[in-house]
């Protein structure tokens, strides 16, 4: 099964990685998810991605590229909420999975309304 992921389920739980390496769970990170991550990352190690990337080469997750369509996709779906400059990156994020009409898991519900299918990492969890 392909899902995308939000930034966020890296920290809230790390048994859903664990669970998503066991059920051989294809994970699909926008370049956006991935900057958060960077940034947070760095800022709690001094700089260093060592331990962040060695997680991220151990499971079946895939960096994917933001193109165009996903840029349209998102600022369609701002512009229907009136919040880009709040939420633009959640809607880049977002994009990938309604292209590709994938689930995403997040831990912020809210801000992906618009994506088809969108859970938490226990929900996901439980509805395998």
């Amino acid at each position: 099964m392909d899902i995308c992921l939000d930034s966020n389920v890296f920290s809230s739980d790390p048994n859903f990685l664990e669970w998503m390496r066991k059920r051989d769970v294809k994970g699909y990170l926008s370049p956006l998810a991935f900057m958060e991550l960077s940034y947070y990352e760095m800022k709690r190690v001094g700089g260093s991605m060592v331990r962040f990337l060695g997680i991220l080469n151990g499971l079946d997750i895939e960096i994917i590229s933001f193109d165009k369509g996903q840029a349209l996709i998102a600022a369609k779906n701002a512009q229907q909420r009136h919040d880009f400059s709040e939420n633009a990156v959640d809607y880049g994020i977002g994009a990938y999975a309604y292209k590709r009409e994938i689930p995403l898991v997040t831990n912020n519900k809210k801000h992906f309304q618009w994506v088809g299918e969108v859970y938490t990492p226990a929900e996901f969890m439980k509805k395998q």
